[in-house]
């Protein structure tokens, strides 16, 4: 009666059979906390594991077609690396357009590159060599030296939207897949020329640690179901199918071995075919 009541206090109703009063106590109970928000789907694609080895993984999200990867190369600064052959007389142009075939990927660039060295070369050798009565020669080393100058510029300047670009993800993705066709081109090539180093090479087997790269070739005759399933056109049940019967043969010969004997349509393996080989 006489103490003083804690207002932050709370007191429980009578507890049965105690015969007095709960002792109050103040009220412990975590405050309301709103469930956590569902995970957000990933925005890139998902890595390949051991369910996708040997397919290409551009990397690209989802669903979404590629840009052409941000450029550093502002306006003005695409302005002034054009203007640079100019402003050096000429001594700038290799470089000027030696960076811009690098950043394109472009062998006729390169070429030009090569053919404006050469032509400044000339000239510094015409000055340099001139007699004190040569004039002829400084005029010519003078005039090449302007050409290379005014000729890089005026190409410089017909590039430079392009050079700001850069290149096109497109353009990355199919120089990839180019190079892919050719790395299994060649790894075929050694199949067929030595089997024993095809062989030592792994090729054809992405489910093992290796070093060489074969563009995405898949050995049909040891590959397990795995590693089938990622070829275009076989799903799980005719990889089970393909493991089961060339466990009980010893292995198919070629493609057109693999479909008699299994008796499947000639256009089902059209889509997959280009990566198949087949070491016996």
């Amino acid at each position: 009666m006489g103490g003083t009541d804690d207002p932050n206090e709370q007191t429980e109703p009578w507890a049965g059979g105690s015969g007095g009063r709960q002792a109050s106590t103040p009220s412990t109970a975590p405050p309301d906390v709103a469930p956590p928000a569902p995970a957000a789907p990933p925005l890139w694609g998902t890595a390949p594991g051991p369910a996708t080895m040997g397919t290409v993984y551009s990397g690209y999200p989802t669903g979404r077609t590629p840009t052409r990867a941000r450029s550093a190369m502002t306006t003005a600064g695409s302005v002034a690396w054009a203007l640079a052959p100019l402003f050096t007389f000429g001594w700038a142009a290799p470089a000027t357009i030696g960076w811009a075939a690098h950043r394109l990927r472009s062998r006729v660039l390169t070429v030009c590159a090569s053919v404006y060295t050469v032509a400044l070369v000339a000239g510094f050798v015409l000055v340099g060599s001139s007699s004190t009565d040569g004039g002829a020669q400084v005029t010519a080393g003078f005039c090449l030296t302007m050409a290379v100058a005014c000729g890089a510029t005026i190409q410089s300047f017909l590039i430079r939207d392009q050079v700001v670009r850069g290149r096109s993800s497109h353009d990355v993705v199919v120089e990839s897949v180019v190079e892919a066709r050719r790395q299994r081109e060649a790894s075929r090539r050694i199949l067929d020329r030595d089997p024993l180093l095809a062989r030592e090479l792994l090729i054809g087997r992405p489910d093992l640690d290796r070093r060489f790269d074969d563009g995405g070739l898949v050995d049909v005759n040891h590959v397990p179901v795995e590693v089938l399933v990622t070829l275009p056109g076989i799903d799980r049940s005719l990889a089970e199918t393909i493991v089961d019967v060339r466990d009980g043969i010893g292995g198919f010969t070629c493609v057109d071995d693999l479909s008699v004997t299994l008796h499947l349509q000639p256009q089902m393996l059209d889509a997959a075919s280009p990566r198949m080989v087949f070491v016996r």
